[in-house]
């Protein structure tokens, strides 16, 4: 009796903070806002950089610090798919949309397929780690590999561009194959509405990088590299919170420890097991809230990614998996 009341305390306790973590400040969203400013200035700034007439040894660091600062733009773009960069949800849309113009990447398109994500976590579509009875191992080998050398970023950015260009009616009609695709999903959580949305995006998308492009005299062999860089560090990066984790859909995720400093430019994102059981905690509670005693190192994760995927046999604890 003692040891059920002591428990449903510590539990009621940990509901009081988690509610408190959750809660919005005036003061948070004024301080995000300058944050976004501060990141698209660098944005633009390291792009200049890279297109000066410096020796390598100058490049390579401001290329490095580049994906540092896109990883943390991302950071906030995945803030605002939550609406907890600010506390109005339009305003956490309207500058999600113009943040992700910098990163190639559709914001209705990455907010659909994200929260529907967050449903399926480690549910058999989203097993890239895993090769299944029946399945090709050379294929999924190819894929895995493919996926976290570049190609996580670089196919958003391709439909980013292409499926608004479409019908809808069209493009849902790919989720007859959301059995074997997990990205497919997103066509249940857009509709006709969205979709003019998702038109409107591209065309701003558009006219922002050629403002951008024909203000700076940027070409597009730096940008090339700049971006390069990006699909292939962002894509590593996306995967390791989630490969070889618990196959269930709230626990398969990973607090990884960084350096303070790291973790504070990609707005704690490495702590990833604490967003997935609590999506509404902003990131700067992230760390507090977080129960991971000892997190591993996100440095040693990191290599364990490229470690090919294994076979299967045991399907039962897969099949138990509601997404």
């Amino acid at each position: 009796m003692f040891y059920n009341n002591k428990t449903n305390l510590v539990q009621l306790r940990m509901k009081e903070n988690i509610k408190k973590f959750e809660k919005l400040s005036g003061k948070y969203s004024l301080v995000n806002m300058l944050i976004i400013i501060c990141q698209i200035s660098l944005w633009a700034y390291l792009i200049e950089l890279m297109h000066g007439d410096f020796s390598l040894y100058f490049k390579i660091p401001v290329l490095l610090l580049f994906i540092l600062v896109m990883q943390g733009i991302f950071s906030m773009m995945h803030e605002c798919t939550h609406s907890v960069a600010f506390k109005n949800k339009r305003l956490n849309y309207l500058v999600g949309c113009f943040i992700s113009i910098p990163f190639c990447i559709n914001f209705r398109l990455y907010s659909a397929y994200h929260k529907s994500h967050h449903s399926r976590n480690r549910s058999r579509t989203e097993l890239a780690d895993v090769i299944f009875p029946g399945e090709s191992g050379r294929k999924k080998i190819i894929i895995y590999y493919f996926a976290i050398i570049g190609g996580l970023w670089i196919l958003p950015v391709v439909a980013s561009i292409i499926f608004p260009l479409l019908p809808l009616s069209f493009v849902k009609k790919l989720r007859t194959y959301k059995s074997t695709m997990t990205y497919v999903h997103i066509f249940d959580l857009i509709d006709s509405k969205k979709w003019t949305f998702m038109r409107l995006e591209l065309i701003s998308a558009i006219v922002f990088w050629w403002a951008a492009i024909s203000f700076f005299h940027w070409n597009w062999q730096t940008l090339a590299i700049c971006y390069a860089a990006l699909a292939f560090s962002w894509s590593s990066l996306q995967w390791i919170y989630h490969i070889r984790t618990p196959f269930h859909v709230m626990d398969g995720a990973l607090d990884l420890r960084l350096p303070r400093i790291l973790s504070l430019l990609i707005l704690n994102f490495n702590y990833h097991l604490t967003h997935h059981k609590h999506p509404k905690i902003p990131w700067n509670n992230l760390k507090n809230a977080s129960e991971t005693k000892s997190p591993e190192s996100l440095w040693l994760r990191y290599i364990k990614l490229f470690n090919p995927p294994q076979p299967i046999h045991d399907l039962s604890i897969i099949e138990k998996i509601k997404p």
